[in-house]
């Protein structure tokens, strides 16, 4: 960490994750093994007695495998006049095939047990797809004193992210970090038309649903706050959460963020008023 003459922050952090093991991810299965890894994260932010205040961050992720992970979040605030006040919090995040765990990045997410598996693996199938995801989300906040008694206040968030899952495998028994991806080692896998995946091995065939996903959400607050009397406040409140969701895992972009304005959901309007009874 260190502090420049202008009262600039900056950090680096770097954490190197070794081989271990991890009892949590076939959820009730054998503990598998986890690969070698980096994991590195540097930040950026100006003086926090700015009347405008900034800050920055990068993240990157790998391990051995050949996952990896980028993200970016950032965050600006001002104050214009003494009346009015903003901040704005985007966050952007793409995973090529990791997830994080308490042992470091990893290219696996468990998706679903099925019996019929190897000795080895106390007769069943741990299931796992490798996923490529994508996140965008911004926070909004704007509040302004229209009179010491009456205020406004206004919280937006926008939100998408999609997830393309680009091959499966199961366990290979206890302890190992690597996969037995279908495709291979004498299976076979196709994808349906339907969407979902049909899996051969041996003698044995079995169906894995589809789940690729694009997911759009917004959600807002808008609070208008009036002190119609010393102690007695009466609040306006308008929400909304809008959501909508496909199987089609095409990656999301900026136009997606403004597209989930759009989506369905409820607007909720309530009042509510604090009355101070005094004698």
């Amino acid at each position: 960490s260190v502090t420049f003459k202008n009262f600039w922050t900056g950090t680096l952090n770097i954490t190197r994750y070794f081989r271990g093991n991890d009892a949590q991810m076939t959820r009730g299965g054998p503990s598998m093994g986890t690969p070698l890894g980096w994991n590195w994260t540097a930040s950026l932010r100006n003086s926090t007695g700015s009347s405008t205040a900034w800050s920055s961050s990068f993240n990157r992720k790998s391990n051995e495998l050949g996952d990896h992970t980028w993200s970016i979040t950032g965050s600006l605030s001002a104050r214009p006049t003494p009346s009015l006040q903003f901040s704005v919090a985007p966050t952007w995040a793409d995973e090529h095939g990791a997830a994080s765990t308490f042992n470091g990045p990893i290219n696996r997410q468990w998706l679903l047990t099925l019996p019929g598996g190897r000795p080895e693996n106390y007769g069943n199938r741990y299931i796992f797809g490798l996923v490529d995801r994508r996140t965008l989300s911004t926070q909004f906040r704007v509040s302004y004193t229209f009179k010491p008694d009456v205020s406004l206040d206004i919280y937006a968030e926008p939100f998408a992210a999609s997830g393309r899952y680009t091959g499966f495998g199961e366990t290979i028994r206890r302890l190992e970090k690597d996969l037995r991806m279908y495709g291979t080692d004498g299976t076979s896998i196709a994808r349906l038309a339907n969407g979902d995946y049909r899996v051969t091995d041996g003698a044995a065939a079995f169906t894995i649903t589809n789940r690729d996903f694009n997911t759009r959400s917004y959600r807002s607050n808008v609070v208008l706050k009036w002190e119609w009397r010393p102690g007695s406040t009466l609040y306006a409140v308008w929400q909304q959460n809008r959501a909508s969701q496909t199987t089609d895992g095409a990656h999301v972009g900026a136009g997606d963020l403004f597209d989930s304005w759009s989506a369905p959901g409820d607007n909720t309007f309530m009042v509510k008023s604090t009355i101070w009874l005094s004698r």
